[in-house]
């Protein structure tokens, strides 16, 4: 299995969480039990 990293940058409510979702259906990622989901907070 390969492994990818997918980073979503947008405003808040601009949809980044649908999209995600939509695209992990898609692939059906969902039914793999080791999905993480990892947040990175930059503060400049």
């Amino acid at each position: 299995m390969t492994l990818y990293k997918l980073v979503v940058l947008g405003d808040g409510g601009v949809g980044k969480t649908a999209l995600t979702i939509q695209v992990g259906q898609a692939l059906d990622i969902w039914s793999q039990k080791n999905l993480t989901k990892t947040v990175l907070l930059v503060v400049s």
